[in-house]
């Protein structure tokens, strides 16, 4: 049966650097960290040492990285390389591992970062994770295709009679890269037929190695009170171990696999109840000790092994050596029923055997690999004794005996457990005191006489060593020595030791106890020899604790969960899972505003403002937000909390609110802070709010607006939806509407181009433009408060006539036709001013005025005037005006004709006159038979002092050129004056 647990992730990589963030990058996979907790009991000598040490870290940074309620309760999750996920930085040496555990039926995934993986329902009677079967237990076929095999421990399942299965099963699962899932590999059936009736077993998978391109895995059966019949088989239930070779896990590959009958191997007691210890020996082999605890049934059990059988009812020191597909016998059980008889009346003691490595300093540090067999007793069900300390030989072979007065046991006290570890507390060798505390190479033994499962009041906290040759003698009292099995220090102390590492790496090569004491943690580290405190009864400095209110510690595991080298530590209780560790400094991201991607990000007073940010590792349960004032480029004053606890449990979460009165004007940063650990916290990019606010672009002051044309009035403003346009030309005292416009407050500029008004001018002689004030009224329609405004003066000049002088430009004479045209909605212009500016249009003269429908005028400038003439076109009643430059407006000739001699069918004649007087003028010509042969100008009124221009094309009245010869102009003047200009005409 297969079985999809969950979907892989898809894992957002963040690097932060200087508080910036940078996201998902592409790499290949990258190997896990080798700090790991893939058994129980943390290794597979069950010895609750984690042998990597950490990188070196301070452990007053250690904080709560995150923490879940998916893994909770009796439960003793494991830590391992489940997926092949990608580095969570490219700083970190390692890749993440993945934490798993059985909770309710469900496997509960949750990955280096506290996300919990869709927990999958289990097949019925699924316990627990015994066992995480990584590389150095996969050959490389498998290892290739999953990363770890995660071995499921079943419970016994007694149904009723005629409903019970034959078949016992447990399961192996992994991630399949192929589905992008966790799926159930391989399901390890027992068939308990041959034990009928008792139809039922637990299996938990304990061990894996590589065989070819299978794995063999070794697993302890349970069938904790089977029913033994009256007159029962040879072996009427089973008790020990099996193997299942597991097949190919290439697919299409056979999922049920069954176990290799022959090799059951059968023992009397209860195996199941602790995690056996299993380490390598010579020439490639495993051992592996059963715990064992008698039962109350007097009944032999075969070892199909061995001729010798084992009883239900005694204890027993018995291993298996493992290699190849067939477990062979490495300790023929021994009966450890003498130790009730040796010194004290105990019974049902539970034996717990460990395989632990010692550097004997009484043999030249001489490395053996000894085990050291826990006599422990409950105090009730019958379990009754003083518990002890036995050391063996690996094939068996006592070290130590109660009864030997040289190299007896190490004796505790009545009635309680052993938690065993080991561990390198006193470092360097250079740590010592002789004569009593020379150093000791290597591990030390590690115990508490309370445990996970019993509690002892008198418990004590020992540092164990194992040593031969010459005895060393005791501070106190005088002439004593420690045995070769003994205490180098030993104090009252609550708690269980759960765990030993060199968490902090400072260099004195020391590991630290994890000790769990109810609802704390706590961690000592051991102090020199010879420390004055450690010589006054204080051996221990405690470096760090964690208290956790109305919760009890279950578990303890040390892992490189994240992969930075730094070990972390999971800590269970019966509420939740906590992971320890120095933060990632990408732990949290605020992803919008980023401080990578984003410049500065202007809010309005009234508008949402908002702040997301991204949870790189899971647990954070709330956090608070901040925003902290900058000035200068630097943080002013203390940060101001917007809000004091945010929910905080889903991968990106958004925090929006309305900006206050208080933050208008101020620049600073968001900060995202948890609550519970405030050194998990990110800040945003620059932020600034603004109140409304407008402000017109200043280059508005030197512009000139055209009155009846469309102008551009540009500016800046922030906060405001809607804006009105009005103008004035009394400086301000009145004001009049001239257009508006709706933006969104994101906009940061506005735009009008209206129509200018018509603006009255004043008479035609005032200055050609005038100063007109525009105001805006900027509206906030979430603020529903006053409009904010703003003004800027400028100049407004009249609208302009198309106008043209004719002829543009001449060197004889300045006279000039100028012509004009009035556009057709200037109905309110019905006469015209014609005026003339001789210094540069300073001041202005009127020449004449007329009506709208005459449109042009003959020019006659001064005879004295200037060289440049502004001519000025003006309606008084409306805003047309008009100013034409005319160039060599001065006249070169008076009173002279040119050109003379002239050809008609060439050119013509000009007459240039200025009357003496205002009066009327009359120019002919005759020729010299004093005939009249034409008259240009009859009785036209001329100006005194200008200059006035008569053409003659040669011909007479009749249309004809004259003939050639002389002629005379004479120009009469009404006050009875004359003027006389002879010229010649002749032709080619």
């Amino acid at each position: 049966m297969t079985s999809t647990l969950f979907s892989a992730k898809l894992l957002l990589c963040v690097v932060v650097l200087f508080g910036t963030a940078t996201f998902a990058y592409a790499q290949l996979p990258t190997a896990a960290s080798p700090a790991r907790w893939v058994y129980p009991d943390g290794n597979s000598e069950a010895t609750r040492n984690q042998p990597t040490p950490s990188a070196k870290q301070n452990l007053d940074s250690v904080v709560i990285k995150w923490s879940t309620n998916a893994i909770a309760g009796d439960v003793r999750p494991l830590i391992g390389n489940i997926i092949n996920n990608n580095k969570l930085s490219p700083n970190n040496p390692f890749a993440p591992l993945e934490i798993a555990a059985v909770i309710g039926g469900k496997l509960v995934i949750v990955d280096a970062t506290g996300r919990n993986k869709p927990p999958s329902v289990l097949p019925p009677f699924v316990r627990s994770v015994s066992v995480l079967l990584d590389s150095a237990s996969l050959p490389q076929q498998v290892y290739s295709l999953f990363p770890s095999l995660i071995g499921l421990e079943s419970i016994e399942n007694a149904k009723p009679v005629g409903e019970q299965d034959s078949i016992a099963y447990s399961y192996i699962a992994g991630y399949d890269t192929t589905r992008d899932s966790i799926v159930v590999l391989k399901r390890l059936a027992l068939d308990v037929r041959p034990y009928d009736p008792n139809l039922f077993a637990g299996i938990k998978p304990v061990f894996g190695r590589p065989l070819g391109n299978q794995v063999v895995i070794s697993a302890i059966v349970s069938m904790s009170n089977p029913t033994i019949p009256s007159i029962p088989s040879i072996t009427p239930f089973f008790r020990g171990l099996t193997v299942f070779p597991s097949g190919s896990f290439i697919a299409p590959y056979v999922k049920e696999v069954g176990d290799t009958i022959p090799v059951r191997y059968t023992v009397g007691p209860d195996v199941s109840f602790s995690q056996p210890s299993v380490s390598s020996l010579t020439g490639g082999k495993y051992g592996l000790v059963f715990p064992n605890f008698p039962g109350q049934v007097d009944f032999t059990i075969p070892d199909p092994l061995n001729s010798l059988s084992t009883y239900v009812n005694r204890p027993y020191l018995m291993g298996l050596e493992l290699q190849g597909a067939t477990p062979a016998e490495a300790i023929v059980p021994i009966d450890l029923d003498f130790l009730s008889t040796t010194g004290q009346t105990s019974t049902r003691p539970r034996i717990k055997p460990y395989y632990i490595t010692v550097k004997d300093a009484g043999a030249s540090n001489a490395v053996k690999t000894v085990l050291l067999v826990a006599e422990e007793y409950m105090g009730r069900d019958s379990s009754f004794g003083k518990s002890r300390l036995h050391l063996y030989q690996t094939n068996g072979d006592p070290i130590t005996a109660p009864d030997d007065p040289t190299n007896p046991s190490f004796v505790g006290s009545m009635n309680h457990g052993w938690s065993v570890a080991t561990g390198d507390v006193d470092g360097l060798d250079t740590n010592l005191l002789l004569p009593y505390y020379p150093h000791n190479p290597g591990n030390e033994i590690i115990l508490t006489q309370t445990t996970r499962e019993f509690a002892h009041p008198a418990s004590k906290l020992m540092i164990m060593r194992y040593r031969t040759g010459t005895a060393i003698q005791k501070p106190a009292p005088r002439n004593a020595f420690l045995n070769q099995l003994d205490t180098i220090v030993t104090t009252k102390i609550t708690g269980w030791v759960a765990a030993v590492n060199d968490i902090d790496n400072t260099g004195d090569g020391k590991a630290e106890i994890f000790l769990a004491d109810g609802n704390d943690l706590v961690v000592l580290h051991m102090r020199d020899y010879n420390d004055e405190r450690f010589l006054t009864g204080q051996p221990f400095d405690t470096v760090f604790t964690h208290h956790f209110p109305s919760e009890v510690i279950n578990h303890i595991a040390i892992a490189d969960v994240d992969g930075d080298s730094l070990n972390d530590v999971l800590v269970t209780t019966n509420v939740r899972s906590y992971l320890f560790g120095v933060l990632s400094p990408n732990s949290l991201v605020v992803t919008t505003p980023s401080r990578i991607t984003s410049g500065t990000t202007s809010f309005c007073r009234g508008d949402s403002a908002s702040v997301t940010w991204y949870n790189v590792f899971r647990g954070q349960p709330a956090v608070r937000v901040k925003f902290q004032e900058y000035r200068n480029n630097a943080p002013y004053d203390t940060a101001r909390v917007l809000a004091k606890s945010i929910t905080n449990v889903t991968d990106t979460v958004s925090y929006k609110f309305l900006p206050d009165s208080l933050l208008a004007g101020k620049m600073g940063r968001f900060i995202i802070e948890s609550t519970s650990t405030t050194s998990i916290k990110d800040s945003s990019a620059f932020v600034e709010f603004y109140a409304p606010g407008i402000s017109f672009d200043t280059t508005i002051r030197s512009r000139r607006y055209t009155a009846l044309s469309r102008g551009i009035v540009t500016g800046i403003m922030r906060c405001t939806d809607s804006l009105r346009l009005y103008y004035s030309l009394d400086a301000g005292k009145t004001w009049t509407y001239l257009d508006s416009l709706i933006r969104s407050t994101a906009d940061t500029t506005f735009w009008f181009e209206p129509s200018m008004p018509c603006v009255l001018f004043g008479s035609c002689t005032s200055p050609l433009d005038t100063t007109i004030t525009f105001k805006v009224e900027g509206y906030n329609k979430a603020l529903n408060a006053v409009p904010v405004t703003s003004t800027i003066s400028a100049k407004i000049i009249p609208a302009q006539i198309t106008t043209r002088v004719y002829p543009e430009q001449t060197m004889l004479t300045s006279q000039r036709t100028i012509l004009w045209l009035l556009p057709a909605d200037s109905t309110i212009c019905d006469s015209v001013m014609l005026l003339q500016s001789a210094d540069g249009g300073k001041t202005f003269i009127p020449l004449a005025v007329q009506p709208r429908s005459q449109n042009e005028y003959e020019y006659h400038p001064d005879a004295q005037t200037s060289d440049t003439i502004i001519f000025r076109i003006c309606c008084a009643a409306s805003c047309y005006r008009t100013d034409t430059a005319i160039y060599n407006a001065r006249s070169v000739l008076i009173h002279a004709v040119a050109p003379n001699p002239f050809d008609p069918t060439t050119d013509v004649c000009q007459i240039f006159s200025s009357p003496p007087a205002t009066t009327t003028a009359t120019v002919r010509i005759f020729d010299q038979s004093n005939h009249v042969i034409i008259e240009l100008v009859n009785n036209e009124l001329r100006d005194a002092g200008k200059v006035y221009t008569d053409t003659w094309n040669g011909m007479n009245d009749s249309g004809k050129f004259v003939a050639m010869g002389m002629y005379y102009i004479v120009i009469e003047f009404g006050d009875g004056s004359r003027e006389f200009y002879p010229v010649f005409v002749r032709k080619k």
